[in-house]
């Protein structure tokens, strides 16, 4: 009886989260189908097992928590880098996607057709209507573009409040929401990938940084932690920066771990002041938690993150302070 409680749950959890984010879903969809691809062009482990994690992360989105012992079994092979059976558990994974697109066809359905009642398809009675008030198609194509390819990239991120909330209180940690600063006006499918990425910055800070509510009144801390994301326009440029108030980074344990697994050597260690050693948390496996989990342990996400922002012509700090939290600043282009 509690196993069916439970699963109603999820049940109604996803049909939930579909409904308020639809086009999140369908792309997941979409990326999902892409990554299946990839995996029979045979792509290079590295790239397949970075884009499995951030999968695995979004699922999470959406409350398909199912879906994340069949990533990381993915992960696991692609680790090993045995291409044969991640091959068979991808091909695994897409059955069990398949079978629950079938179970849930309606849902599916609904959303496509959700997303075209909200707008995010242009109804073929105002592209008549509008074709008649421009002289010339480059007019027409432009007010397209603004109406309906433009959108404010503060409203993707508000996406995932709910997921940080959920994540949070799985942990014991409750947590404050924040989103301030300047309209980030852009087309917003040229920043997908790294909208996509940046779950692993939230699920760090909430699984690495922020303290239980137990711990955040013992150290006279409010008891619940905030995280704040501020957008700053700065000509054709603008800023996203990240910020939590948590414990900060762990300097020494970051230090150890670097030593361990073999991404420094003691004596380069000591020639880094704690700038240069706080950049260690972009490095592809390093991971200063001691379990593999659902959220963190594998060393898989800020160097995606890093990766992304690169990709765009971008740069991405973070600085930390004991006991008052991290914040990673990002600076990126505005893509015409």
């Amino acid at each position: 009886m509690q196993k069916k409680i439970e699963k109603d749950r999820i049940e109604a959890e996803f049909i939930k989260n579909c409904l308020k984010r639809p086009v999140e879903f369908l792309d997941l969809l979409e990326d999902s189908s892409y990554f299946f691809k990839n995996v029979e062009k045979k792509e290079k482990p590295e790239i397949l097992y970075r884009h499995a994690h951030t999968l695995k992360a979004r699922f999470g989105q959406f409350g398909l928590k199912n879906f994340f012992k069949a990533l990381n079994i993915i992960e696991t092979h692609l680790s090993e880098k045995n291409m044969k059976k991640v091959v068979l558990a991808a091909e695994t994974f897409n059955q069990e996607i398949d079978e629950f697109l079938k179970k849930h066809d309606v849902i599916i359905e609904t959303i496509k057709n959700f997303t075209v009642d909200r707008g995010l398809a242009i109804p073929v009675q105002e592209i008549m209507a509008k074709i008649k008030e421009y002289s010339n198609f480059e007019d027409f194509h432009f007010y397209i573009y603004q109406n309906y390819f433009l959108s404010d990239l503060r409203n993707k991120f508000g996406h995932y409040r709910t997921l940080v909330e959920e994540i949070g209180r799985n942990q014991g940690k409750s947590i404050n929401w924040e989103i301030s600063g300047d309209k980030i006006i852009v087309d917003t499918t040229k920043y997908r990938d790294f909208i996509n990425a940046s779950i692993h910055i939230f699920r760090n800070m909430i699984d690495h940084g922020i303290e239980s509510e137990d711990e955040r009144i013992e150290k006279a801390k409010p008891q619940s932690c905030k995280i704040t994301l501020d957008f700053k326009l700065n000509g054709d440029s603008f800023y996203v920066n990240l910020t939590d108030d948590g414990k900060g980074i762990d300097i020494e344990t970051l230090k150890k771990k670097a030593i361990e697994h073999g991404v420094k050597k003691q004596d380069e260690i000591n020639n880094l002041n704690e700038e240069e050693i706080t950049e260690l948390i972009f490095t592809q496996g390093l991971s200063t938690k001691e379990d593999i989990s659902d959220i963190s342990g594998r060393g898989i996400g800020m160097d995606v993150v890093k990766d992304e922002v690169e990709k765009l012509g971008g740069e991405i700090t973070v600085s930390s302070k004991v006991d008052e939290g991290v914040q990673f600043s990002i600076k990126l282009p505005i893509k015409a």
